[in-house]
């Protein structure tokens, strides 16, 4: 459902998740975390009927916050280069 994006900024020291288009009064969603509360990316992969492969924001408080949209799966090899990129980029 909806849509959103991620923003990655340095500068500001800040981790931004913007989600659009829920139903109901809320139909947007904003969570932002400071740079420093960033302990790792994750990646899940789950095969079968019904396979999915996220990448996930793992914070220091052990919340995983997904990053990647819901869609058909993407490769695994793609799904790793996206992640290790990110990592790089967040040190």
């Amino acid at each position: 459902i909806g849509s959103g994006y991620n923003e990655y900024n340095k500068t500001e020291n800040l981790v931004k998740v913007v989600r659009r288009g829920f139903p109901g009064k809320n139909r947007e969603i904003l969570l932002t975390y400071p740079l420093e509360n960033v302990q790792a990316i994750g990646i899940k992969i789950s095969e079968g009927l019904n396979p999915k492969r996220s990448i996930y924001l793992c914070l220091k408080d052990e919340r995983k916050i997904p990053l990647t949209p819901v869609q058909q799966p993407n490769s695994i090899s793609n799904l790793e280069n996206e992640a290790a990129e990110l990592a790089q980029f967040l040190n």
